[in-house]
């Protein structure tokens, strides 16, 4: 009897070993190189695999975090360690990786989002209106305000990241709203609004041209961005809520109604190849890069979005 238990136990565990082995040679190298599918319920718009998106959070320390393919979010940087703190953060330099940032010591700063560490650029460097970096990562544009009467209003300028080379490029008596570089970084991209009219510019750098893209009676544009071909912009009717992100050539035309957003209003935009990110912060007279609002990520053919976290700024995608 005790011969015959052993038998059977001696079988039992020849055949868990070869089933142990049939599926790990086999069965699990298949699923491991097979794409996952998609549980139910999950979001219908998902991160391209080689692209991660970049925000700021803000409270007790300015953060910056990458949320990922699976909306996964990674902390990169935070201030809370560091003896310079940060007031104002730019957009994503595409090619070196970087944004620049203003420290409430009047230093402009760099850090690179692969190995964060802050690096002194300028100082001093008083905080700008706004501030973008080029897709170089060599430039920087932003804008600063003056009453004096023969310069009154917002400048726009450019300059090299370490401060040679400075340039006013255009004047407005009203704010210049999200300059953006072009994708070969000849001309910049803004907003600003003329009375009760939005209106979207274009600047070339070179020669210091102004060309009106699109104007919009009635309405604001308070968000701008650039991809390979196109411009992408939010706007919305004066005093409401809610309106609509839409695609335009830089060239003008007719513009292409790409999202709505509600609740809130859309201070941040910015496009990869397929998708737009924006953040919608609550309805207020003003909204800056410390109103907090929720990122919603929008595929741009089929026009669904999802939300995805909450921050204060959208900087860009990697």
């Amino acid at each position: 009897m005790t011969q015959k238990i052993f038998t059977i136990i001696l079988v039992l565990i020849v055949i868990g070993g070869l089933a142990w082995y049939f599926n790990r040679t086999y069965l699990q190298s298949e699923s491991l190189s097979s794409p996952e599918t998609p549980s139910p319920g999950s979001s219908s718009v998902t991160l391209d695999t080689a692209t991660n998106l970049f925000y700021v959070t803000t409270g007790a320390a300015r953060e910056i975090w990458q949320v990922d393919i699976e909306k996964k979010a990674k902390k990169i940087f935070t201030d809370s360690d560091e003896r310079e703190k940060i007031i104002k953060f730019s957009n994503i330099g595409l090619d070196s990786e970087e944004v620049v940032a203003v420290t409430a010591s009047n230093k402009l700063v760099s850090i690179n989002l692969d190995k964060p560490k802050l690096v002194t650029l300028q100082s001093p460097f008083s905080k700008p209106e706004t501030l973008s970096i080029s897709t170089s990562g060599n430039q920087i544009a932003y804008t600063r305000f003056s009453n004096v009467e023969e310069n009154y209003g917002y400048t726009l300028y450019i300059e090299e990241k370490t401060g040679e080379n400075r340039r006013a490029l255009t004047i407005s008596e009203s704010p210049i709203y999200s300059p953006v570089w072009s994708p070969d970084n000849t001309e910049i991209a803004y907003a600003v609004t003329n009375g009760t009219e939005g209106e979207l510019d274009l600047v070339e750098i070179k020669s210091g041209e102004k060309k009106i893209v699109a104007k919009y009676p009635n309405e604001i544009i308070e968000s701008v961005d650039w991809d390979a071909e196109s411009l992408f912009f939010s706007l919305r009717n004066i005093g409401q809520s809610n309106g609509t992100i839409n695609k335009i050539a830089s060239s003008g035309g007719k513009a292409e109604k790409i999202i709505d957003f509600e609740g809130g209003i859309t201070n941040f935009i910015s496009v990869t190849s397929d998708k737009i990110a924006y953040l919608v912060s609550q309805y207020s007279s003003k909204t800056n890069d410390t109103t907090s609002g929720q990122i919603y990520i929008a595929d741009i053919d089929s026009h669904q979005a999802t939300p995805v976290k909450k921050g204060v700024q959208i900087l860009g995608w990697l």
